[in-house]
């Protein structure tokens, strides 16, 4: 392992692993990583036309991409609900 600069984040999860007894800490554990990955799901939805798909059909390792698409549609139905309850008022 090479050295991570005191305060760089690699630092950061280097502490963490050695204080939780070498448990890994995963990609998971910091901070807006699935937030992130939110951007596939506006991605599918934009070159859609704008409507999210049916079906979604992907490889999986982890789950992150498949989280990310299910966190973008869910937000994207949320902001298509507000819009709705606006134009009906």
């Amino acid at each position: 392992m090479t050295a991570a600069k005191p305060g760089h984040v690699d630092d950061l999860w280097r502490r963490t692993r050695i204080s939780l007894h070498s448990i890994r800490a995963t990609r998971y554990w910091r901070p807006f990583f699935l937030e992130g990955t939110k951007s596939l799901g506006y991605e599918l939805w934009e070159d859609l036309g704008f409507r999210a798909p049916d079906n979604v059909v992907m490889p999986v390792g982890a789950g992150s991409s498949l989280l990310g698409c299910a966190f973008g549609f869910r937000e994207l139905l949320r902001a298509a609900d507000l819009v709705q309850e606006e134009s009906a008022r």
